[in-house]
């Protein structure tokens, strides 16, 4: 037999080890970027259960676990939220699964800072608007009222007994009146017993006017949006970003919406506008109404000229009196009692109405208990 040469050695020295049952071959792995299935190495398949999905066989596993993504990075068999390394920076699962239709929110009720790290844009934000009653008056705006009616007195050619002949002149607020009529000379004369004058009222209305408007008050907070990426790793819900000691985990839904039942149970109303806030507040109406009393006459003034001017010519009362020379009328005035104010003043007070509002930009902001 020839000698043996060195490369049939070689051959079946390999042969020999790949025969071997339960030998790793983790050393050609590094060399030739197999990968290395011993029992052992990697994670079994009851590991990775129920914690994230473990990379797979030839995976290299990362350094840290990556809180976002639901995997199990750092191949510990706990996947984000689950790993204390995710808990430790801050990560929690929110209060339940984010409802379809709404969407994770960093949440602050009063103040707007800087939005927690890997939240998204910041949007300003009004809630709990509200403002104390207007103070309130009255306007009262309108005709005054006069006094009118219908003034008479009778001319007799007795000592007022039989044969009266009446004359009716208008009331006519007391102001001068033309009138064209004649006192026969040896009549008598006098008022007639019902004269009276009463008070008409023109126009008069009112409205409640603003002496002092409180200023609205209001909240201003902010959201922050979600961010790109939630995490796993929990029983419920998902696996968020730290918010920080000043937001909240919340979820936010546009308009007037009913809280979801179960997590997210606390709701604020809030408008994502400017200023947020409408102000209703305004001033009731007013009651307004004139005073003026008119009463019986006392006098009908008769003057010889057509503008009142001078002293009269008769003054005709109650009492029978004889007219002694004649003359002609050609003006008059009428006197009768009067009191309270002709013209239009409150009778009452304007009450505040209306409220501070939110506008029409609402949206529905609910966090946990």
């Amino acid at each position: 037999m020839g000698p043996v040469r060195p490369q049939h050695i070689a051959t079946a020295a390999l042969f020999l080890v790949g025969a071997v049952t339960g030998c790793s071959l983790s050393g050609l792995d590094t060399q030739y970027g197999g990968a290395d299935a011993s029992a052992g190495d990697g994670a079994t398949a009851g590991d990775a259960a129920g914690k994230g999905d473990a990379p797979a066989a030839g995976d290299v596993c990362a350094p840290t676990e990556d809180c976002t993504n639901g995997v199990d990075d750092d191949c510990n068999g706990l996947a984000d939220c689950a790993d204390p390394s995710c808990t430790m920076a801050g990560f929690a699962c929110t209060a339940a699964a984010i409802p379809t239709g709404w969407s994770l929110v960093a949440y602050s009720a009063t103040t707007r800072p800087v939005c927690p790290a890997l939240y998204g844009a910041e949007q300003a934000i009004v809630s709990d608007p509200a403002g104390a009653p207007d103070a309130c008056g009255c306007v009262c705006s309108g005709s005054s009222a006069v006094c009118a009616g219908t003034a008479s007195y009778s001319g007799y050619p007795n000592a007022c007994a039989t044969g009266a002949t009446s004359v009716n002149l208008a009331v006519n607020n007391g102001a001068c009146g033309a009138v064209g009529t004649t006192v026969t000379a040896g009549d008598y004369y006098q008022l007639y017993f019902a004269s009276t004058a009463s008070a008409q009222q023109g126009t008069c209305s009112g409205a409640g006017k603003i002496t002092s408007a409180p200023a609205p008050t209001f909240s201003a907070g902010a959201t922050c949006a979600a961010p790109a990426q939630l995490g796993g790793g929990c029983s419920a819900g998902v696996c968020a970003p730290p918010t920080g000691s000043v937001f909240a985990a919340c979820v936010a839904h546009s308009g007037n919406v009913a809280c979801p039942t179960f997590g997210f149970t606390q709701q604020v109303l809030a408008s994502t506008g400017s200023p947020g806030y409408v102000d209703m507040r305004a001033c009731g109406a007013c009651p307004c109404a004139t005073s003026l009393t008119c009463g019986t006459v006392s006098n009908v003034a008769l003057f010889d000229n057509a503008t009142c001017a001078g002293g009269a010519a008769y003054n005709i009362n109650t009492g029978c009196q004889l007219a002694g020379g004649g003359a002609g009328i050609g003006s008059y005035e009428v006197a009768y009692a009067v009191s309270g104010d002709a013209t239009c003043q409150p009778t009452g007070s304007s009450n505040p109405a209306g409220s501070v509002t939110l506008d029409a930009n609402v949206e529905t902001i609910c966090c946990a208990p």
